[in-house]
């Protein structure tokens, strides 16, 4: 049964029953960002339901997501970000709410449960305007230091039960999502495909998450694809533990790193699967720690353990896999690291380096052929005998709504 109940301004307003559940459904029939805004307050304030955006075009310059709410993009929508960044809101910062250097975005939630995004559409943060194309740096990326920062897709903070199925994302500005703190992630058969020349712009950040399941998705990054990330909050004692994600049968490809493991001042990564990943780019597999992305205020903490990758493909212009702990960096512990079944060509060496303060302990490969070699089933050795103090890196500038010149790896740490 579906009868139309009442016409709010841009908005149908419907409900529908099937198997005796009712669902509460809304139809956006006026193309702009304040008429889906709209349907979402209104059907929040009376629990939830399903927004349906329909073909066509939609500027939008912030979507808040409500509990309750699947904003559902059917095939031919298009949510447009704008072209100045200063319309994106700033994330809030009021405590228990604020991500670190969260800075402007265009989808936005926190402490809001049963969310998601669903459907055959797709959202486009107009990326290539906040970039000058005339000029590359020395990776053949674009830069702009544009004075108002460069706006994330979509950030999520403190929720519980987020969904996204089938929906794509397009052309980010800078990182494409941003999840911390979440509970209970499950992203199916969506796309993140941006231009590979644009600095910066990840694929998913999982940040201090718990029970991640990310499948069956497709990634054409700038920057690295998929980030596991657990930042701890300034002034704070609160644990940052990212754990329980599976990621599986995944296209990832990067102009940077297919997947990055963690910075040396990060928290907890722990209990990760990576299975069935079909990579290509410039590098795959990176546990990098090297002084540049260390806070001020220690030499290291990042504990990382019990991560598999199993099943894993790629060809690669620098490295296929790395584990590098530069001089003087005291971690926690990299240990338990399982690299089975893999196929990889890899134009630069794997590389596998501690120091003495943090040795990679119990690195396996089980089935692991390079460049068409069968190599040995055993342990990868790291070579911990680099005794160098800590060399601390000068920041020169703001490192997120402002930045200098970038660092090799592009990164916004």
């Amino acid at each position: 049964m579906l009868g139309i109940v009442t016409l709010a301004a841009g908005v149908a307003v419907c409900m529908a029953s099937a198997q005796g559940v009712t669902v509460r459904t809304e139809t956006v029939t006026e193309f702009t960002g304040e008429a889906i805004q709209r349907a979402i307050n209104a059907l929040a304030e009376k629990g939830g339901g399903k927004v349906v955006v329909p073909a066509g075009r939609y500027p939008i310059t912030l979507i808040r997501l409500r509990s309750g709410i699947d904003l559902h993009l059917e095939k031919g929508a298009v949510l447009v970000g704008p072209t100045d960044p200063r319309k994106c809101y700033l994330f809030p910062t009021k405590k228990g709410i604020t991500m670190s250097k969260m800075g402007r975005g265009l989808i936005q939630a926190w402490n809001e449960k049963d969310i998601s995004i669903t459907g055959e559409g797709a959202i486009d943060a107009n990326g290539a305007t906040y970039f000058d194309t005339s000029a590359a740096n020395m990776w053949g990326q674009f830069y702009h230091p544009y004075e108002g920062g460069r706006p994330e897709m979509v950030q999520l903070c403190r929720c519980t039960n987020v969904t996204m199925r089938g929906v794509s994302f397009l052309n980010s500005p800078s990182w494409t999502m941003r999840i911390r703190f979440c509970e209970n992630v499950d992203f199916d058969e969506i796309k993140v495909l941006n231009d590979l020349r644009f600095i910066n712009a990840d694929g998913i950040d999982f940040d201090a998450c718990r029970h991640v399941r990310l499948r069956r998705s497709k990634f054409l990054t700038g920057d690295d694809s998929v980030v596991l990330r657990a930042i701890r909050e300034p002034d704070s004692d609160e644990p940052a533990i990212l754990e329980d994600v599976l990621v599986e049968d995944c296209d990832l490809e990067s102009a940077c790193q297919t997947v990055r493991v963690g910075c040396p001042s990060d928290d907890t990564v722990r209990n990760v699967i990576f299975r069935n990943i079909r990579g290509k780019g410039r590098n795959g597999i990176f546990f990098d720690y090297p002084s540049r992305y260390l806070r001020t205020t220690d030499e290291g903490y990042m504990n990382v353990h019990n991560i598999t990758f199993e099943g894993y493909t790629g060809e690669f212009y620098g490295s296929a896999v790395q584990i590098v702990v530069e001089s003087g960096i005291k971690l926690r512990g990299v240990r338990d690291i399982l690299f089975k079944d893999f196929d990889v060509k890899s134009a630069k060496p794997l590389r596998f380096i501690g120091n003495i303060h943090t040795r990679p302990e119990r690195i396996r490969r089980v089935n692991f052929t390079l460049d068409g070699k069968r190599l040995e089933d055993g342990e990868f050795v790291a070579d911990c005998t680099n005794a160098k103090p800590l060399k601390r890196v000068t920041k020169k500038g703001p490192t997120h709504h402002k930045r200098a010149t970038p660092t090799k790896e592009g990164k916004q740490k």
